[in-house]
């Protein structure tokens, strides 16, 4: 069976807007630390902390510019 491949973009968008909603439910903080998928882990702690903020967003682009700023995410779309 063939593994379909995710962009960085899309995977740490799939994160981001898990870690919002559980922050929003009240539940803890996963521990991610050894998540194969590194876009995904970051998102997901992004979007956990812009919800503990109370920072309203409706895409997950600010928090991604600013992964890619840092440094913590590379953009793989371009590489096409």
């Amino acid at each position: 069976m063939a593994r379909t491949y995710f962009e960085n973009r899309v995977r740490f968008n799939w994160g981001y807007w898990d870690g919002r909603a559980e922050q929003q439910r009240g539940q803890a903080n996963r521990v991610l630390a050894g998540h194969p998928d590194q876009p995904y882990r970051l998102g997901y702690l992004y979007g956990f902390a812009e919800a503990g903020k109370q920072i309203v967003s409706a895409t997950s682009e600010d928090a991604w510019i600013e992964a890619l700023n840092f440094g913590d995410v590379v953009d793989d779309r371009a590489a096409s």
